[in-house]
């Protein structure tokens, strides 16, 4: 009885890397609650945590004991990805501006009628 030229063993102990210390935590010592959802509030400390440039592992340490530094760097990026939302190039605005140029009597007038007003006067507004 072989074993199958596919099946993959486990590295014995003496050719295992060591984790860097601190870098490895075992769920134990996460807590039970490792992979809780993050609050609003969470989202705000750890977004002014990087703000005043602290790196992961501190901001893990001083405020989410309970999450590794690369769940609160790949959180921080989420975050950051959803608050930049989509990048305009100079195609983009100038197809916006283009279209602005077409329609703006359209968007402004019914405004206008509604308070009195010329729709080039509420558009400067």
């Amino acid at each position: 009885m072989g074993s199958s030229p596919h099946q993959t063993t486990s590295p014995p102990d003496s050719v295992k890397k060591a984790a860097k210390p601190g870098r490895q935590r075992s769920l134990n010592e996460l807590g039970s609650n490792h992979a809780s959802n993050w609050s609003y509030q969470d989202d705000q400390v750890l977004i002014n945590a990087r703000a005043r440039g602290q790196g992961w592992s501190q901001i893990q340490k001083d405020h989410f004991q309970n999450k590794t530094a690369n769940a609160c760097r790949k959180r921080h990026e989420r975050l950051v990805a959803k608050r930049r939302g989509t990048e305009w190039n100079q195609e983009m605005l100038e197809k916006l501006s283009t279209e602005y140029s077409r329609r703006r009597e359209q968007i402004w007038q019914p405004l206008a009628n509604a308070i009195g007003e010329k729709w080039q006067d509420v558009e400067k507004a």
